[in-house]
C-alpha cells in the first residue's frame, strides 16, 4: 500500500496501473490505497468508470472511498454514474448509505433525478443515514420539496421538526407548498411551529415556479393563508414562536396579502385579535387600505387595543393620525375612569408596570417620537406630557421632543430645561437633557454644563453628548470648566472638547495646557 501511494508522486502514466490494482488486488487495504493514489495523480476524472466499478467492492471502506471521489469529480463526468451511486442507498452498511446520500448531493442536477431513491432513506433505521438523506433533499429542487412537505404530516413530532428545518433551507423550491407550511403553523408541537415559521419567513419576495413569470408570492392565495396563520401565532404560548410569527409577517407583508388576511380582524370581537391585527399591520410596513379601520381602533373600548393602534401608527409614520395620537394621550380624567370601568377593573398582566391609561399615553408619546419632524405640529401636547404623573410617560415625551428636532425648540426648551434639572426621575432628566442637544438649544449651553454635576451617571453622559451636539456654543460653555475645582467635571469637559474636534479650535491652547497636566487620562486632541 505504501508503494502504491509512492507511485502517485510519479508520472500520470501510472494511473491505469493503479486503476487495475483498485479493481483486482485481493487485499482490501491495497485496493483502498490504490484508489487514494489514483485520485492524487489527477487522473481520477479519466478513471471515473473505475471508481464506479469500485462501488460494488465487498469492503465498505473501499465503497465509501469510491463514493467520496465521485462526489468530488465534475458533475458532467460523475453524473453518468448517478444511478449506480443511488443503488448504494440500499447498502447494508449505514456508513455507505450516508456516503451515497452525500455523493448524490454533490452531483447537483444529476442527483436530483434520484430524489425518490433518497425518499426511501427517510425510513432508514440508522439516524445518520436518515439525516444525511434529509440534508441532501433540502439542497434539491421541487420534487424534493414535495417529498419533505409530505412528511410534515408524520405522527412523530421529531420528524415534523426536522422537515420544517429542512424546508426552511430550500428557498424558492418550497414556495409552492405555502399552504402546507401554513397548516403546520397550527401544529400541536411548539417546536414544529418554530421550525415551520422560520421556513415561511424565508420566502420573502420569491417568485413562484409557474409559467406566469409576473406572478409573485405576494399576489397569491397561499401567502394570504400564510399571513393569516402567522397572525394567529402572535398569540402563541411559545415566545420564540411569537417572535418567528412577527418576522414572518414582516418578511411576507405586502399591502395585498396583509389586507386580505387582516381586513376582518381589525374589528374582531376578540380584544386579543384586534390587538394582534394592529401589530401585524405595523409589521407589514404599509397601511394599505386599512387606515380607516386602524384609526377606529384609537377609540376602541380597550386601552390595550388603543395602545397597540398608537404603536402601529407610530411605526408606519402616518402624519395624518398625529392628532388622534395626541387625543389618545390626553384623555381627561372622566374618560380615563370610563376606560378603566370598561375593563371591569381587570388589568392585563402586561400592564404590571402601571395602569392601562398610562400605557396608552406612553404608547402615544412613543408613536409621536417615531414620526420625528413630521410631528412638529404636536409639540404643545408633548410639552404638556412632561407634567404627566408617570415618569415613563414624561421620559417618552422628552425623547419625542428631541426626535422632532430644532422645530420643537421655541415651545419646548424651557419645559425641557426644567425637566432636566427638577424631575425626580433620572431617566426623565437624562431624556430631557439629551433632547436639549437635539433641539439645538444653544442659549441653554450653560444650563447643560451644570448637568455635568448631576448625581446620575446617565444624566452626566447625556449632558456631555448634548453639549457636543451644540458645537461651538457647547465648546464655549465647556472651556471655563477646564480649570474648575471639580476634578470629575473638568475631566468630562476635557473629554467632550477633545471629541468636538474643530468646533473646539478657539480653546485649543487651554485644552492642550489642560491635557499636559493629565496625560494618562485623556486622549490627545
Amino acid at each position: 500500500a505504501s508503494a502504491l501511494q509512492g507511485l502517485a508522486v510519479g508520472a500520470r502514466a501510472e494511473a491505469p496501473r493503479l486503476a487495475r490494482r483498485m479493481a483486482s488486488d485481493p487485499l482490501a487495504a491495497v485496493r483502498q490505497a490504490a484508489g487514494q493514489a489514483l485520485e492524487t495523480t489527477g487522473e481520477a476524472t479519466a478513471c471515473a468508470a473505475a471508481f464506479a466499478a469500485a462501488l460494488g467492492d465487498e469492503v465498505a471502506e473501499v465503497r465509501c472511498l469510491a463514493l467520496a471521489v465521485l462526489g468530488r469529480l465534475d458533475e458532467s463526468v460523475a453524473g453518468i454514474h448517478a444511478a449506480a451511486v443511488a443503488a448504494r442507498l440500499e447498502d447494508a452498511d449505514p456508513t455507505v448509505r450516508v456516503a451515497a446520500s452525500r455523493c448524490l448531493g454533490c452531483l447537483a442536477g444529476a442527483g436530483e433525478g434520484q430524489a425518490f431513491a433518497l425518499a426511501w432513506r427517510l425510513e432508514d433505521e440508522d439516524a445518520a443515514a436518515w439525516w444525511s438523506a434529509v440534508e441532501v433533499l433540502s439542497q434539491m429542487g421541487q420534487t424534493a420539496a414535495s417529498i419533505l412537505t409530505a412528511r410534515l404530516e408524520d405522527p412523530d413530532p421529531m420528524v415534523r421538526r426536522l422537515m420544517g428545518t429542512a424546508l426552511s433551507h430550500m428557498g424558492r423550491s418550497a414556495t409552492a407548498h405555502m399552504a402546507e407550511l401554513a397548516a403546520r403553523l397550527k401544529d400541536e408541537d411548539f417546536l414544529v411551529r418554530r421550525r415551520v415559521v422560520e421556513a415561511v419567513s424565508g420566502l420573502r419576495g420569491l417568485a413562484l415556479p409557474t409559467e406566469d413569470a409576473s406572478r409573485t408570492i405576494g399576489d397569491t392565495r397561499e401567502v394570504t393563508e400564510a399571513v393569516s396563520s402567522s397572525f394567529e401565532m402572535l398569540g402563541d404560548g411559545d415566545a420564540p414562536s411569537r417572535c418567528g410569527a412577527q418576522e414572518a409577517l414582516h418578511q411576507l407583508g405586502t399591502s395585498v396579502a396583509i389586507q386580505a388576511a387582516l381586513a376582518d380582524k381589525l374589528s374582531h370581537e376578540s380584544e386579543a385579535k384586534r390587538r394582534h391585527a394592529a401589530c401585524a399591520l405595523s409589521l407589514s410596513g404599509s397601511l394599505g387600505g386599512c387606515g380607516a379601520a386602524l384609526h377606529g381602533m384609537l377609540q376602541d373600548r380597550s386601552v390595550d387595543v388603543r395602545a397597540s393602534a398608537a404603536q402601529a401608527f407610530g411605526r408606519l409614520a402616518d402624519l395624518a393620525r398625529a392628532s388622534e395620537l395626541v387625543a389618545l394621550s390626553g384623555l381627561p380624567s372622566p374618560a380615563l375612569a370610563a376606560a378603566t370601568a370598561t375593563l371591569g377593573g381587570q388589568l392585563p398582566r402586561r400592564w404590571k408596570a402601571g395602569p392601562p391609561q398610562m400605557v396608552a399615553r406612553r404608547s402615544a408619546a412613543e408613536a409621536l417620537g417615531c414620526l420625528g419632524p413630521l410631528a412638529s405640529s404636536q409639540v404643545g401636547p408633548l410639552v404638556e406630557m412632561l407634567k404627566d404623573p408617570d415618569a415613563s410617560v414624561r421620559a417618552r415625551a422628552a425623547e419625542a421632543l428631541g426626535r422632532i428636532g430644532p422645530e420643537a425648540r421655541p415651545l419646548a426648551q424651557a419645559a425641557l430645561a426644567d425637566a432636566s434639572c427638577l424631575d425626580r426621575g433620572a431617566a426623565v432628566r437624562a431624556a430631557a437633557t439629551q433632547a436639549l442637544g437635539r433641539v439645538q438649544a444653544t442659549e441653554l449651553a450653560g444650563h447643560l454644563t451644570r448637568r455635568l454635576e448631576d448625581p446620575s451617571p446617565r444624566v452626566r453622559s447625556c449632558a456631555s453628548e448634548a453639549l457636543w451636539q451644540l458645537g461651538a456654543a457647547g465648546a464655549d460653555a465647556l472651556a471655563p470648566l477646564l480649570g474648575c475645582g471639580n476634578e470629575a467635571v473638568a475631566s468630562q469637559a476635557g473629554e467632550t472638547l477633545v471629541a468636538m474636534g474643530n468646533a473646539a479650535d478657539p480653546h485649543r491652547e487651554a485644552l492642550q495646557r489642560f491635557l499636559r497636566e493629565r496625560p494618562a487620562t485623556l486622549p490627545a486632541p
